[in-house]
């Protein structure tokens, strides 16, 4: 048996939004298992689950065979699918603060977590009470 899917915010983000709704066409269908898919459209089970599983932007071949396997509106997905290049897969600032994040994370195991938080404790803005 299957392991289910994980669960999918669609208010993350476009692309999560994107996996979402090929989950909801999937279910929509009936629910075909992705060994069924894969069936249907000639692509392996882990990338057709990969595609709805919104971690990164599926190929539109990939698209276009699930929505068909599932009779959707080929048109339909395939104008979502180039709309995910028009806007930006992360939210505004995200970038950058997954890169201080990780750069923290480096630090922390380059100079030890201790001093990490002094630094971070050191720098942090203070905020003022008063408008």
């Amino acid at each position: 048996m299957a392991s289910p899917e994980l669960r999918l915010d669609p208010h993350d983000g476009p692309l999560h939004q994107f996996a979402f709704d090929l989950r909801g066409l999937r279910a929509a269908a009936g629910t075909p298992s992705y060994r069924e898919l894969a069936q249907r459209t000639h692509y392996s089970t882990s990338t057709l689950a990969d595609a709805a599983r919104g971690l990164r932007k599926p190929s539109l071949d990939v698209v276009v065979a699930f929505v068909r396997a599932c009779d959707g509106d080929v048109g339909e997905w395939t104008a979502r699918w180039h709309a995910l290049d028009r806007v930006a897969v992360e939210p505004d600032g995200w970038p950058l603060v997954r890169a201080a994040l990780i750069g923290a994370a480096v630090t922390a195991v380059l100079i030890g977590f201790p001093a990490v938080v002094r630094r971070a404790c050191r720098t942090t803005p203070k905020v003022s009470s008063s408008s």
